[in-house]
């Protein structure tokens, strides 16, 4: 007995130790706590408020997320998109929900596969006569068009959706009046339900945190009802296993992770304070909770964001309550269950009830649903005091072969004070290098980097520690300088990887586009780099197939941004004009069975009524494409659409970052 205290007494001994070096590194080299974007809670400020759910980052590098209300349709949401490298509006509204259309209250995270991004609604009218209730289901490109894809089964509160097994799975919480079960649903609605999970309480369980795919192959994830719960396996088939009772008031709630062989997860409520705990289980159901949360400045309260793994296998999560101002933490806890605390929410300025966290290459990203300058949340940056990260350039482009390069100012941290790190761009070395504090660093780019290229950014600090941060620095293109009215769009189409050069580090914006060339851009700003169409099957007879857009012109014809020019033609190689670009924008903008506004004949020399009026008229009232003249009003439709005009129409159609 005393060689098993002797053994304890040692172990504590190690774990202050740890917990002591935590603090002193802390100490030592200062964590870099941001807020990127504030919310607005009045309509004169801007027209969302109150994230819900975490954000997502796509496949485009950018970031994705939802608010719980909107001010140009009351209280009933918004789908957003946040540009963190600082150029554009950094953040754009994509979508705003409608009670009546496509539902509101977004809460849930949101899931990008197949070129769309999934997520769910609490309530939405339109499904009202659906058998089991008002909850849906929606699919959303990347430019904001969204349709409703099923009513029913829903994903409230925490539970997303998660990619497995071939689809997408997610938590019916009206499976039957008294159990929970799965279902799973493919990228066009339809959907499967699997075995339900009987607890026998009224009302049943409603699932509380996305669903985890384990290294084992199952599915894991949490339930709960009037603060009861349980953590429960999935196989493949849908067959469901619980594997722990939580107590009575417990209330798990949040992300499971996977480490070392074991699921870990929090729970909003119980544990020796009942202000939640962090918990432990392995893949047999063998149990052990970690750490009572106690509340107060030195600890959080009630988490419910579940946990995550960063870079150095620490977990993190985040509490709604708790903290230096009672409004929530975000923490760092450790596999012993010793707790720091990162962050306390809720001093003057910045926000408060943090949400669910996402770790891109060590740095936490993560949203407050109240709180910041005008009071409506924010989107928040930490780098923890043991990470180096880049997080944006300024500026984002500049010239080539000017010596000795142009100077830019990067921002990341945590730089350590008095020692000046080495910098690549572009595999090559850059100048005068400067450490102006722990966030900045000024250097000049490297002269010789090829014209019209993306370049990595390299931070190698004294140590070996290393930070990047792909495609940051833009070399611009020979025929497009900095002073070139457009070369704000060619720098956006060119990031978004809608448009390449010409040959010879040039852009060629005087060079025609094609018919088969816009839809390949128009399908790659809806749906994302990642995606790939459907292999082309010969539907027109001027387009090989297979060919090098093949595929692309059958899957835009398919989706209906795009016609045949005749009767199985598509006439690829015809070169676009301000008269018919419009039709292909606006179906891209706004989905395919978009009808513009009766014209008015605005411009003298657009017939009204006419073949392509209606959509002229609506790209120049939208100022998507200008007129050519204003005394008289002039469209000038048969000019052609060159790359440069086209580089800018896309900008502001797609609202590109």
């Amino acid at each position: 007995m005393k060689s098993t205290d002797r053994s304890l007494r040692i172990v504590r001994v190690a774990v202050l130790a740890v917990v002591s070096a935590i603090v002193a590194a802390s100490a030592a080299r200062a964590q870099v706590y941001e807020i990127v974007y504030d919310f607005a809670i009045e309509p004169v400020f801007n027209v969302e408020s109150n994230p819900h759910g975490p954000l997502t980052r796509g496949s485009d590098g950018n970031f994705y997320g939802t608010t719980f209300n909107s001010f140009l349709i009351p209280d009933e949401g918004t789908a957003f998109r946040f540009n963190a490298r600082g150029i554009g509006n950094n953040l754009v509204v994509l979508h705003n929900f409608t009670a009546d259309a496509d539902g509101y209250h977004p809460e849930t995270p949101l899931l990008e596969s197949s070129g769309y991004l999934f997520g769910s609604v609490s309530r939405n009218n339109s499904c009202l006569s659906e058998e089991k209730g008002d909850e849906s289901v929606y699919r959303m490109d990347f430019i904001g068009n969204l349709a409703t894809i099923a009513c029913y089964p829903s994903t409230p509160d925490m539970s997303g959706l998660v990619a497995a097994y071939g689809g997408m799975w997610g938590i019916d919480p009206v499976f039957s009046d008294v159990s929970l079960g799965l279902f799973r649903m493919e990228t066009s609605g339809d959907v499967t339900s699997q075995t339900a999970l009987h607890d026998g309480r009224r009302g049943g369980l409603v699932g509380t945190g996305e669903l985890l795919l384990a290294s084992d192959g199952n599915l894991y994830g949490l339930a709960a009802n009037d603060g009861a719960g349980v953590l429960f396996r999935s196989d493949s088939a849908g067959i469901v296993t619980t594997l722990h009772t939580f107590a009575g008031g417990d209330n798990p709630f949040g992300r499971l992770v996977e480490q070392g062989g074991f699921l870990w997860g929090t729970t909003t409520n119980g544990g020796d304070f009942g202000l939640g705990t962090m918990f432990r289980m392995d893949f047999n159901g063998g149990f052990a909770t970690l750490h009572s949360f106690t509340g107060g400045v030195g600890d959080g309260a009630a988490p419910t964001g579940g946990l995550l793994v960063a870079n150095n296998s620490s977990f993190y999560g985040t509490t709604k309550a708790g903290g230096q101002y009672n409004a929530g933490t975000l923490y760092q806890i450790d596999s012993f269950g010793n707790v720091v605390i990162l962050h306390s929410f809720g001093d003057i300025g910045d926000g408060s009830n943090p949400g669910p966290l996402l770790a891109v290459n060590g740095v936490l990203w993560g949203t407050t649903q109240s709180g910041g300058a005008s009071g409506g949340g924010t989107i928040y940056v930490l780098i923890p005091s043991f990470t180096t990260a880049v997080l944006r350039l300024t500026p984002t482009a500049g010239p080539v072969l000017v010596r000795p390069g142009d100077p830019v100012q990067i921002h990341g941290g945590v730089f350590p004070v008095g020692e000046v790190p080495s910098v690549m761009i572009g595999g090559l070395p850059a100048s005068n290098v400067q450490l102006l504090d722990q966030e900045n660093l000024s250097a000049a780019t490297p002269p010789d980097l090829s014209p019209g290229t993306l370049n990595e950014i390299i931070i190698v600090m004294p140590d070996g520690t290393q930070a990047s941060l792909e495609n940051a620095w833009m070399a611009d293109f020979l025929d497009v300088p900095l002073s070139d009215r457009l070369h704000g769009s060619v720098e956006r189409v060119f990031r978004a990887g809608l448009m390449d050069g010409c040959g010879g580090g040039n852009f060629c914006e005087g060079n025609p586009v094609d018919r088969g060339t816009m839809v390949v851009m128009a399908l790659k700003a809806k749906h994302g780099p990642a995606w790939a169409p459907p292999a082309c099957t010969g539907t027109f007879k001027d387009v090989p197939c297979p060919g090098p857009d093949a595929d692309w012109i059958e899957a835009a014809v398919a989706e209906g941004i795009a016609q045949p020019c005749a009767r199985k033609k598509f006439c690829p190689s015809t070169d676009l004009t301000r008269e018919t670009i419009p039709d292909l924008l606006l179906k891209t903008e706004h989905g395919s069975d978009y009808v513009p506004p009766t014209c008015t004949g605005i411009f003298k020399d657009v017939k009204c009524p006419g073949p392509h009026a209606d959509a002229i008229e609506q790209v120049y009232n939208e100022g998507v494409v200008e007129a050519c003249s204003t005394n008289p009003r002039s469209y000038c439709p048969k000019r052609r659409a060159n790359r440069g005009s086209v580089a800018e129409y896309e900008v502001k159609a797609y609202r590109l970052p």
